[in-house]
């Protein structure tokens, strides 16, 4: 009887959970209907129009999210955007009370002076990221991946979670101490110019937005660094120049193989980047034109020929310059034999690029110089070519150059730095300085300050014309003086000589004349 009294209230026991459930679900309905109800508004009853959802005089609207029945808010800020907020309230009346509250307060903060509205610095940080992306797609400006490097690798991280209008000197000074200890050393000036830069736009967008009142002080307490401006000296370059059309001979055999060196097939762009390096190295060390805008923005129509005492040159009139003033370059040419030998510096450069082009190949200077199209131009896409596809490409250039048995070839000087593009325009410099052209010349030509070059170029005394400072060149001067001298004074008594015996000759002349009077024939 025990056994089956206990069976009897096992059966019965899930029929009373089931129960308890199908009550219990019909609770929670009951319940959700009833908050429901309770939430219902007259706009469940009577759409409202935009006017009606339209509050003070046109600064606020209200509206609906889909799948949502609370009130959203947009409001007009003095700066002409809008900005949305959720008043979390389903009854339109509260909702309409919420939004009016929120307008009054962010009208106050703005005829204050104050922020209304903030950000986190993080999401201003990505905005201004897509716009300078956006801008690097038109342009290939390097200085803009530059500052996105800079907004991924230190702000966004180290700044993000800041609101905006918390950014002040205070926080910046933390910055630099955060910034430090990442980088395990003391950033150079040019490190923090970099910095500086990316972050006075994020910053400057924040102002714009009225996300913060003003910009803070960028303070710039890097290290100095007292490197020297890296170039090539004339050994350096004969073999950088002899290298490259080797290199180029090497890397055309390279296209109709497998592959190259046995580390994969040399694509043909790589190739028509080759191509063109060679005349860019070329043109940057005989202008001293800076690498990037100056050099990438020029056209066909911005170059012409000049003549001076029956001497042709070429000019490069720059549009875009560091120091925003255009100014006039003329390309540096190598001494000829003769009129009739190839002309090399710009000349062949020019010509190289010219004849890769369907288009241009063949014009004469005259109808080139007219065209209106960039010059630095791949052979295919006929597209301009990016500085860091330039920048990448020298320096493996420079690592395959063999010098001296040099593991890096010429990339490193003597002093273990790395040669960039930059450095050939400290070769133009130092190699003009070193055929005696003034401080004065050289900064009309290369567009900088006589303080700054009198300051930077002034290494070339000492590493490439050391026997000014060995006393070497005082001693050849003095040798050279005596020779003349000694020249000097052996064609002096070459010449008395020559009138001794001019004057003998004279004597036995009308010696041999009286004696032919004495005895004629």
């Amino acid at each position: 009887m025990a056994k089956t009294a206990a069976k009897e209230r096992r059966k019965v026991k899930p029929k009373r959970l089931a129960d308890r459930a199908v009550v219990s679900i019909k609770a929670k309905r009951n319940k959700s209907n009833t908050k429901r109800s309770a939430r219902t508004d007259d706009s469940d009853v009577k759409p409202l129009t935009l006017n009606d959802r339209t509050l003070c005089n046109g600064g606020v609207v209200l509206f609906k999210r889909d799948r949502s029945k609370r009130w959203q808010c947009r409001i007009r800020r003095l700066t002409g955007l809008w900005i949305d907020y959720t008043t979390g309230e389903a009854h339109f009346d509260k909702a309409k009370a919420i939004a009016e509250e929120k307008y009054r307060d962010i009208k106050y903060r703005q005829e204050t002076g104050k922020v209304d509205v903030s950000r986190r610095f993080g999401d201003v940080c990505k905005v201004a990221r897509r716009e300078l992306l956006d801008e690097y797609e038109k342009t290939g400006r390097a200085q803009l991946k530059d500052k996105v490097r800079v907004i991924d690798k230190y702000l966004i991280p180290m700044l993000g979670q800041y609101n905006s209008h918390n950014i002040t000197t205070k926080t910046l000074l933390d910055f630099d101490g955060r910034r430090e200890q990442r980088l395990g050393r003391k950033p150079s000036k040019s490190t923090i110019n970099t910095h500086n830069s990316a972050l006075a736009y994020v910053l400057n967008l924040a102002q714009a937005h009225n996300y913060i009142l003003a910009v803070p002080v960028l303070l710039n307490n890097g290290a100095a660094t007292e490197k020297r401006r890296l170039h090539f000296n004339d050994e350096e370059y004969r073999a950088l120049c002899n290298f490259m059309w080797r290199d180029l001979k090497h890397s055309k055999t390279l296209l109709n193989k497998n592959g190259l060196d046995g580390k994969g097939k040399l694509a043909y762009r790589s190739y028509e980047i080759r191509e063109l390096m060679r005349d860019v190295v070329l043109v940057l060390a005989n202008t001293g034109i800076r690498p990037g805008n100056e050099l990438l923005r020029l056209k066909w129509n911005n170059l012409r020929i000049t003549k001076q005492d029956g001497k042709e040159s070429i000019l490069f009139n720059l549009v875009k310059t560091k120091t925003h003033k255009q100014r006039t370059v003329v390309g540096y040419e190598p001494q000829r034999n003769s009129e009739g030998e190839k002309r090399y510096g710009c000349w062949s450069c020019l010509e190289r690029i010219r004849d890769r082009s369907d288009d241009l190949k063949g014009l004469s200077w005259e109808e080139l110089f007219t065209k209106d199209e960039h010059i630095f131009k791949l052979r295919t896409s006929r597209q301009v070519v990016r500085q860091e596809a330039l920048t990448k490409n020298f320096k493996t250039l420079l690592q395959r150059c063999v010098y001296k048995g040099k593991p890096d070839g010429l990339l490193r000087d003597e002093y273990g730095n790395d040669r960039v593009l930059y450095s050939l325009r400290h070769t133009y410099a130092s190699r003009r300085r070193y055929e005696s052209m003034s401080f004065d010349d050289l900064s009309v030509q290369m567009g900088t300050s006589v303080e700054l070059l009198e300051k930077t170029y002034s290494h070339f005394v000492v590493s490439d014309n050391p026997n000014l400072f060995s006393g070497h060149a005082k001693r050849e001067q003095q040798r050279k003086a005596d020779d003349a001298d000694r020249r000097m004074r052996m064609l002096e008594d070459n010449v008395a000589q020559l009138v001794t015996q001019n004057a003998q000759l004279m004597k036995m002349l009308a010696e041999s004349q009286r004696l032919a009077n004495l005895f004629p024939k």
